[in-house]
């Protein structure tokens, strides 16, 4: 590559950038660069996020980002298997041994509901699943779509509106 000036402008509200190169030679080799970094960011390990609530139930807002992660309008959450327990099979029992009783474990009480995406907004490995034991949001994501499901939660999860209604009463 020959020398020469390259300018770089980025562009923050389109997440780009202007490449001012003298030669067509540069604007390739920028180019390689620039596709090398957006292949490293696209493919980001998702990592857990927890989103405690301050004024919504986790449930609720599950249901809602649901809706919005899916695209549709409609929609609530996936429920997840709260009543029956799962048993493992009783296995044959050897010669010489005594026969078992099944284990029975129990689901975890608490993850109520999840939100899968189906890759509208964000990836489709994003993940959301509400805990009604400590009210808040466990967030299976990239960090940005975390980002994109943070400013969204904070949206939702606001304050109800309040009346106050005073009464006296005579006799």
């Amino acid at each position: 590559m020959k020398g020469g000036t390259v300018r770089l402008v980025p562009v923050h509200r389109m997440n780009a950038l202007i490449v001012i190169a003298s030669s067509r030679e540069q604007l390739d080799y920028i180019r390689q660069w620039v596709e090398v970094f957006d292949s490293m960011y696209g493919i980001a390990r998702p990592k857990v996020f927890v989103y405690p609530l301050q004024n919504s139930k986790a449930d609720h807002v599950a249901s809602l980002l649901q809706s919005i992660l899916s695209g549709g309008g409609g929609g609530g959450s996936t429920p997840a298997p709260a009543a029956a327990p799962r048993t493992e099979q009783p296995k044959t029992p050897a010669p010489g041994q005594t026969a078992t009783t099944p284990a029975t474990t129990a689901p975890r009480a608490g993850a109520v509901s999840t939100a899968t995406s189906s890759g509208t907004f964000v990836s489709r490995e994003t993940k959301v699943f509400a805990d009604e034991i400590t009210n808040s949001l466990i967030i299976l994501s990239t960090p940005a779509d975390y980002t994109f499901l943070e400013e969204t939660i904070k949206k939702i999860d606001v304050q109800p509106r309040q009346v106050v209604i005073e009464m006296l009463l005579a006799a």
